[in-house]
């Protein structure tokens, strides 16, 4: 099995996560500072030194949650594998609950390439690779029922070059292991 024939751009998902979570920090931490110094002259100075400590500490478990969600789009990402080859797509990863994905070529339908904002900055895309799955079977409650449309695998984050030549591989591959019409 050949895994990640292109590589999912780890450090780059970071330095992404990074940028836009701290720009979102420093918007609000400017909010409450301009909005204190709009303030400060109507306060005492306890009640002033209070606020300040009280937007410390905000912005003290905001860098917190930040350094954690780094450490976790690290394990995750790391462990997202995937491949091509055979007659089907694999794809398994995670951490806390761990998922293996098979899907035969000729069930995909689709596959999208998606780039947000953030991700044109960084040059990097998505790949979802999409199946005609809309109802399935609950094990838990022993009845069919609906469940929300849901895609194939999301592979995140690759280069924008490696992502165009990973759909056009897949898109290869499936149409050779699709049936002819009427058989």
């Amino acid at each position: 099995m050949n895994n990640n024939p292109y590589p999912i751009q780890i450090k780059k998902s970071i330095q992404l996560n990074l940028f836009s979570t701290s720009l979102i920090i420093i918007i609000i931490s400017s909010g409450l500072f301009i909005l204190l110094w709009l303030v400060h002259s109507t306060l005492e100075k306890a009640q002033l030194l209070l606020i300040i400590l009280i937007i410390g500490v905000i912005i003290f478990f905001c860098c917190l949650i930040i350094i954690l969600s780094v450490i976790y789009d690290y394990f995750y990402l790391s462990s997202l594998k995937y491949s091509i080859e055979g007659k089907n797509f694999f794809f398994s990863g995670g951490i806390l609950g761990k998922f293996e994905k098979n899907l035969p070529y000729s069930k995909i339908q689709h596959v999208i390439i998606y780039e947000t904002f953030m991700q044109r900055l960084f040059r990097l895309s998505s790949i979802s690779i999409e199946t005609a799955r809309e109802a399935g079977y609950n094990p838990y409650e022993n009845v069919k029922q609906y469940l929300p449309i849901t895609t194939g695998p999301l592979i995140p984050n690759l280069n924008k070059e490696e992502a165009k030549k990973l759909r056009d591989r897949i898109i290869s591959a499936s149409s050779k292991h699709k049936p002819l019409a009427g058989i």
